[in-house]
């Protein structure tokens, strides 16, 4: 297996959209992973990707979620 390192230097302006990127990619990530473990806690259920899909369509729309 191959293997490429990379390196770029974006402008301000992009560094800010990364970041802003980022964070939405972290908030996603923690929320599903609060509402598996919570699911399991309260059902011993896992949940499957479909059903997490379900219930991140409403994200969007959640103010404190501030997605890109």
């Amino acid at each position: 297996m191959k293997a490429y390192q990379l390196r770029f230097y974006p402008t301000s302006r992009q560094r800010k959209q990364l970041a802003k990127e980022f964070n939405a990619c972290w908030y996603v990530w923690n929320w599903a992973l609060r509402t598996r473990s919570d699911a399991y806690k309260a059902c011993k259920e896992s949940l499957t990707v479909r059903r997490m899909g379900i219930k991140a369509c409403g994200l969007a729309d959640k103010p404190e979620a501030c997605l890109v």
